[in-house]
């Protein structure tokens, strides 16, 4: 089973138990993993997999921290709910 399978089975799962910031972080997930996929027209390997998985950890960290510096984190980190 590829990333993007368990990834998509994990979406539907956080859906039907209404878990609104898990659903939208695998949606992110989702996506990049298929863009990768699109821009190399190809299927991925485990390691490019990995990689996308990691640049989207780092991508979220920096999101995160920004919002802190800005004192919005109440509204807005998704990740401090």
């Amino acid at each position: 089973m590829s990333m993007i399978d368990t990834v998509r089975s994990q979406m539907m799962e956080a859906m039907k138990n209404k878990d609104k910031t898990r659903k939208d972080a695998l949606s992110m997930l989702l996506s990049a993993l298929k863009n990768k996929a699109i821009d190399k027209r190809a299927d991925l390997t485990e390691a490019e997999e990995f990689e996308v998985v990691k640049r989207e950890i780092r991508q979220t960290k920096v999101s995160c921290n920004q919002i802190h510096n800005l004192g919005e984190y109440k509204k807005h980190c998704y990740l401090c709910q």
